[in-house]
């Protein structure tokens, strides 16, 4: 199952108006995390909404009803280790934990943002961060390909794209 997480809907960029809900929740996040306390309280990250985490939530409840394996795609990076802090999702931590709370069927999490890449496995969950397009030298490509097995994802890497072998139980 490919769950895609938004994590631009709780930005300062958005697209959603002023005084949307998703401007409202941004914005009531940065006032709550101070950039010196918080590295990642840039104002062009973004994270979840609180429905969105619900939502995030009843899909991971339901794929371990359905004996389904799972993978997360999403924007910003979300382990420390992966990227820079100052990279990571807003709420990061939170929505780690639910992953992790899911380990069982979470064996994926694919983002991007950090363009020059990374990867950190954590409990059992992978996190790669995928090499972006404007890292790549003229006449090249960044992309790559996932191949899913019993017992682990092979990610084909294509231009600056690195190739990985994960493997989990």
């Amino acid at each position: 199952k490919l769950v895609v997480l938004d994590t631009t809907e709780m930005s300062l960029h958005s697209g959603y108006p002023e005084g949307s809900e998703q401007m409202r929740q941004a914005r009531a996040w940065l006032a709550a995390h101070p950039i010196e306390q918080y590295v990642n309280a840039e104002p062009w990250n973004g994270g979840i909404t609180e429905q969105q985490m619900a939502w995030l939530q009843r899909q991971l409840d339901a794929a371990l009803q359905q004996h389904q394996h799972v993978i997360i795609a999403c924007h910003h990076p979300l382990a420390p280790g992966s990227a820079p802090d100052q990279y990571l999702a807003w709420g990061n931590d939170a929505i780690m934990q639910e992953l992790e709370r899911h380990r069982s069927l979470v064996k994926l999490v694919l983002c991007g943002h950090y363009h020059p890449g990374g990867y950190v496995e954590r409990n059992g969950v992978h996190y790669v961060v995928f090499e972006g397009i404007l890292e790549a030298p003229p006449d090249s490509n960044a992309y790559g390909v996932v191949e899913l097995w019993q017992d682990k994802i092979s990610l084909q890497g294509f231009g600056v794209g690195t190739s990985r072998e994960l493997t989990f139980m």
